[in-house]
């Protein structure tokens, strides 16, 4: 891969306190050696899709989910540290609903602070449970909004094979005892139909990226319920020499047909890099805003570092 000195860009820095001071708070919870050893392991395994000798040696399955589920806090506060600190690196689609949680943390983190409990449950979710982030964020939120409409507010410690509230507010001689849903970013139902969409992808990748096709499919139909091949089945004799536009509509798929713009893809990048993954590198394959949830693209590129 090609490597180009970040002092090359003229990047800006970040400089919001709020945010800024909350991560720092969430930090001072990690060592500076355990922080290096988790931050290389995400680093390694968001990477991996680089290492491919060939784009069509597996599924697209492997390696392309930007997302590290099994340290998601380790994850959240690597996309501040990357904000914050290496801004090239930054994953805009992901950070874009971290950013606000800690934006709101940092905004009223003195009496944040205050609040009973809080840190022994940070500790917890940064060595413990670190694959819970959204259900304990999602309690640290809920305690704090209590905070701000002038309760007292308590974390009530955990006891194993014991169910008890999440949260104990106080105020006025009342007692209020707040139980806290187990809220999570994606279902494991959304995860499977991601891995079921890359996989049917992955059977017409080649014939995509050779013929520069890009498809728009809306399902009427779980597409768990159909094979792997389903695409391959129906699109093999259909995308060579295709025209634009619809192309298939039945009680099961709607298809739509385009073609990359490389005319202009090529024009833009001969005065300006693209960061992979970007809204605008979207943009250039989709020739229109791409909503980035349900996207899947490949490419013949030349990368830099």
């Amino acid at each position: 891969m090609h490597r180009i000195p970040i002092e090359k860009f003229n990047v800006p820095g970040y400089s919001d306190p709020d945010v800024l001071n909350a991560w720092k708070w969430f930090m001072s919870f990690i060592s500076a050696a355990e922080w290096r050893r988790r931050k290389k392991m995400i680093e390694d395994k968001i990477t991996y899709e680089f290492k491919r000798t060939s784009p069509f040696s597996e599924s697209l399955t492997e390696g392309t989910l930007q997302l590290v589920k099994d340290d998601m806090i380790g994850w959240y506060l690597y996309l501040l540290d990357m904000l914050i600190n290496e801004p090239h690196k930054y994953e805009y689609f992901q950070g874009v609903r971290v950013v606000p949680i800690f934006k709101r943390f940092g905004t009223d983190l003195e009496l944040l602070k205050t609040i009973k409990g809080v840190e022994r449950r940070i500790r917890t979710l940064l060595r413990n449970r670190i694959s819970e982030a959204d259900a304990i964020l999602f309690e640290i939120l809920t305690a704090l909004l209590w905070a701000r409409n002038g309760y007292q507010v308590e974390f009530i410690e955990e006891e194993a094979g014991k169910k008890n509230p999440d949260i104990r507010a106080f105020r006025g001689g009342g007692t209020w005892n707040i139980e806290c849903k187990r809220q999570s970013k994606t279902s494991d139902y959304a995860y499977r139909e991601t891995t079921k969409r890359q996989k049917m992808i992955s059977h017409i990748s080649r014939m995509l990226i050779e013929e520069n096709i890009i498809l728009d499919i809306v399902f009427h139909v779980e597409i768990e319920t159909l094979p792997d091949t389903f695409l391959l089945d129906l699109l093999k004799d259909k995308l060579r020499l295709a025209i634009p536009g619809k192309i298939i509509s039945d009680s099961i798929l709607d298809i739509w047909l385009d073609y990359v713009d490389l005319h202009s893809a090529r024009k833009h990048l001969q005065k300006k890099l693209v960061k992979n993954g970007s809204p605008l590198l979207n943009h250039l394959i989709g020739k229109k805003p791409v909503d980035n949830k349900a996207f899947t693209c490949g490419m013949h590129a030349n990368f830099f570092a």
